[in-house]
């Protein structure tokens, strides 16, 4: 977490980056400097991240059967997005492709002000991205890395996510 809070504090204020707000250390013993938790507290709160909002679009589009129960669900989140449900399903599709693309153009100019600030992600996916109603958010620093010469202490227990990673990681 202290290097997440480095790294995020270290990449200013771009839009499309959280914010730290605060840190807390919990458990910790002053004296030994041990057993503490470092939490961090980031700004804005999103309505969900990208992976629930692809769920919800994709399940909107075309309902399976057994997910019926979660459609109100569903269309409440993106309702709270901004997105009009009312309307007919061919503009719906064509409102969620357009945002889709708005999305995908945030997340471009967020991840090349961040190799600018030398900051590799290292677990790009869609659960580390948050989706508000006129904004995306990159979140989850907690194994990114700072490539200017300074090496993190990342670099001795490298995560990643299968499937998201990229080939040099694996």
């Amino acid at each position: 977490a202290l290097n997440e809070g480095r790294i995020v504090r270290g990449l200013g204020r771009h839009q499309h980056i959280v914010k730290i707000v605060g840190t807390c250390l919990q458990d910790f013993d002053p004296v030994n400097w041990v057993n503490g938790e470092l939490h961090i507290l980031m700004f804005p709160v999103a309505h969900c991240d990208l992976a629930v909002f692809l769920d919800d679009c994709e399940e909107v589009s075309s309902p399976s059967r057994g997910s019926l129960t979660e459609l109100p669900n569903r269309l409440e989140r993106l309702v709270s997005l901004g997105f009009h449900v009312s309307k007919p399903a061919d503009e719906l599709r064509y409102e969620i492709q357009t945002r889709l693309k708005e999305i995908l153009g945030c997340l471009c100019n967020a991840v090349e002000w961040m190799h600018k600030q030398d900051i590799e992600h290292r677990d790009l996916k869609p659960a580390n991205i948050l989706v508000r109603p006129e904004q995306v958010l990159i979140t989850d620093f907690g194994i990114s890395r700072n490539e200017s010469g300074a090496r993190s202490t990342t670099d001795y227990h490298v995560g990643y996510t299968l499937g998201y990673a990229a080939p040099e990681v694996l």
